[in-house]
């Protein structure tokens, strides 16, 4: 239960017609889940297929959600590739049309834009071998007031992670509709997991404070479970903010030997908080002749004037 991915997959489970509404932005939208197995040399599922239905046209809607802002385009195409195939031998053997089939990437925790589509190429020798079109969907870029309003069980454990979520008011509604929720056991405990393991991974802690505060929450099955790694999930975070703050010192002292910066490229650098950045800079640094070299090879594409 503690894998994001895992979670996406079971409330996907839960509510497939919830799940493709919200991320097609379309309430006239049915769907059921389909099995997300797919034979792939990583042996590993696809995190939600849907059948959905809109104005009777039906369409196969592959979902797949990021946690970390990584680079998914070409898994993305794999496993629409994979679908795709399994479509064409399924539509032969039962003598119907091919279905359409929507991509869509659902990124759980970004940096809050709208939804937009996106075109992954292949290169070719002259053309693009293959041109890839997706959906990228950004839970922050929705309101939480949205997803509340959606009234569905399954995309409550969504709502910390959209804009607003973790105002005191939606935090308390959210609770109370998890606590409220007309749903069977299992389900609820689904839903308390989810939830506990997704505020977790973002650091929602008055969220995480509220769900240990239910007495639902007490009767998982897997209590002791979620809190170990809820503890676990701190070490790393403090683990990870130690690293930054070493690197991000040693970054300004190697600045500082190659001249004064400018406040805006010292405001550069002080919000920069991945670490794999953060040594990408150092190595420039340490290369890097003069200021002005080091601000080239850091932020390359903008203005060079002096000190900046």
């Amino acid at each position: 239960m503690g894998d994001p991915d895992s979670v996406f997959h079971d409330l996907a489970n839960q509510d497939p017609t919830a799940l493709a509404r919200l991320v097609l932005g379309d309430p006239s939208i049915e769907a059921v889940g389909l099995p997300a197995s797919l034979p792939i040399i990583r042996r590993r599922d696809g995190d939600a297929l849907l059948l959905a239905r809109r104005d009777r046209v039906e369409f196969l809607l592959h979902v797949e959600c990021d946690l970390r802002q990584e680079q998914v385009e070409s898994r993305l195409l794999e496993y629409a590739g994979i679908v795709a195939k399994r479509e064409h031998r399924h539509a032969q053997q039962e003598t119907r049309p091919e279905r359409p089939i929507v991509s869509v990437l659902l990124r759980l925790h970004g940096a809050g834009h709208a939804a937009q589509r996106r075109v992954h190429q292949v290169p070719g020798l002259d053309e693009p071998t293959i041109v890839f079109r997706y959906l990228e969907v950004d839970v922050r870029g929705i309101e939480a007031e949205e997803l509340l309003a959606m009234r569905s069980p399954a995309l409550l454990p969504l709502v910390v992670l959209a804009r607003g979520g973790d105002r005191d008011d939606v935090l308390e509604r959210t609770v109370a509709a998890l606590d409220s929720a007309p749903v069977s056991h299992e389900q609820r405990a689904v839903l308390l997991s989810s939830s506990w393991t997704l505020a977790s991974v973002v650091g929602a802690h008055r969220m995480i404070a509220r769900l240990k505060a239910m007495s639902w929450f007490k009767e998982l099955p897997n209590v002791k479970e979620l809190l170990e790694e809820g503890r676990a999930e701190g070490r790393v975070q403090g683990e990870a903010t130690g690293q930054v703050k070493a690197l991000a010192k040693v970054l300004r002292m190697r600045v500082a030997r190659l001249g004064r910066p400018s406040p805006a490229l010292s405001r550069k650098i002080a919000a920069i908080k991945d670490p794999v950045e953060l040594e990408r800079l150092v190595a420039l640094a340490m290369d890097a002749d003069t200021l002005a070299a080091f601000r080239a090879g850091a932020f390359p594409g903008r203005a060079t004037r002096r000190g900046k």
